[in-house]
């Protein structure tokens, strides 16, 4: 089952997780600066003690080849999280990294390009309470045009158990 709404989803996690829920962001989300910041749209609801997994794709743009982009996830506290990001920085390399914190990210020093860079943000959490995950997103450097989360970026989970 792949859900499209809010009721759908909240279907997916009161009948106990079976499905693919799915959000799409509705407009772009700019942050130009190298503070992390939510790409509000980009979440999920999770209740403490469930086993998640999830992936976003975000299309990014950036002022220039030369700015790089810092990708993560925040949430409620979490009694495990395992997450990794790929970010282009060239057209045939991607930064690849990974790890077990909220709200870390290991920014990419180049993009492959200022329009079109396919993103992934993937991981599995299980929080220790109610709450939101959410994606965040920094510019590697302060800009005026900062980077843009493009409108149609998606996340898509689903609760394991």
């Amino acid at each position: 089952m792949l859900c499209w709404s809010a009721w759908c989803w909240l279907g997916v996690l009161l009948s106990g997780g079976v499905g693919v829920a799915r959000t799409t962001l509705q407009s772009d989300v700019t942050n130009a600066t190298t503070s992390s910041a939510d790409v509000t749209g980009l979440s999920f609801p999770v209740i403490a003690g469930r086993t998640y997994r999830f992936r976003a794709v975000c299309v990014v743009t950036t002022n220039a080849t030369t700015t790089g982009i810092g990708l993560g996830v925040n949430g409620p506290a979490m009694t495990s999280l395992w997450w990794r990001t790929h970010i282009p920085t060239t057209t045939s390399t991607d930064t690849i990294a990974h790890g077990t914190a909220l709200d870390t990210y290991t920014a990419s020093t180049d993009s492959a390009a200022t329009a079109g860079n396919v993103c992934i943000v993937e991981g599995v959490c299980i929080p220790s309470a109610d709450g939101t995950v959410v994606v965040r997103n920094k510019s590697e450097v302060a800009v005026a045009s900062g980077n843009v989360v493009k409108a149609g970026s998606t996340i898509e989970w689903h609760m394991v158990k």
